[in-house]
């Protein structure tokens, strides 16, 4: 404040006279109530005067504070905009295969599908549903016949699709997998098998696994 004081004297000394009233935070760096007189004292004009035009402290830092907060409120909408954008922007899987719907399983009323039981059972056969096409991915199952010395046991899919030329009256035995062994019991043994396979069947298709106790089938439905 000293220094303001002091720096304000010098300029009455040299004929000029700032305006009093105005404070350290109302200056401006161009103010028209300072104009030199004389060419002589510009520069010590400009260095007397600068400390009253330039703010210092708790003035100063305001600015700053003012763009670390705007600053802030930008960064929260890019973060909030990335977040929105992640969450419509579609999956790989979608943006490959638009036509992509959920994962098939092979259940039908509530029960499944697409098997041949080994105990004397009729075959329960899964149908496609009509307007859409299956792409089977990857089958599974076991099955329990009776306690023997067999190692490996063959398990069939039956399929009938007329678009496909396959069966006629009935499902015809299309593809076979090898079911190994995990156990043997006094009355019957077990046999799994696992494997990918990817196949395509039409609407109206139906088909299943013979001998099979249960199975599996992933894959997914396309629109025809």
């Amino acid at each position: 404040m000293k220094a303001t004081l002091k720096n304000m004297r010098g300029l009455e000394a040299l004929g000029i006279r700032p305006n009093r009233g105005l404070s350290l935070r109302t200056l401006s760096p161009t103010p028209l109530a300072i104009r030199p007189h004389r060419r002589g004292v510009c520069e010590r004009w400009q260095a007397w005067i600068r400390p009253l035009l330039v703010p210092t402290g708790r003035s100063a830092a305001a600015p700053w504070r003012e763009r670390l907060r705007n600053a802030r409120a930008v960064a929260r909408q890019v973060i909030a905009a990335a977040l929105l954008a992640a969450a419509l922007w579609p999956s790989p899987a979608a943006a490959v295969e638009p036509e992509k719907q959920p994962i098939y399983v092979n259940i039908m009323n509530n029960s499944l599908c697409g098997i041949d039981d080994v105990g004397g059972f009729p075959p329960v056969p899964c149908q496609v549903p009509a307007g859409f096409r299956l792409i089977i991915e990857h089958v599974s199952g076991y099955a329990f016949p009776p306690t023997s010395a067999d190692t490996t046991l063959a398990v069939s899919i039956l399929i009938k699709d007329p678009k496909l030329g396959l069966g006629g009256v009935g499902e015809l035995a299309f593809h076979t997998f090898v079911a190994t062994k995990t156990s043997s019991g006094p009355i019957t043994d077990t046999f799994t098998f696992s494997s990918p396979f990817r196949m395509m069947l039409n609407g109206g298709a139906t088909f299943f696994f013979s001998p099979a106790n249960n199975a599996a089938v992933s894959g997914y439905l396309v629109k025809q």
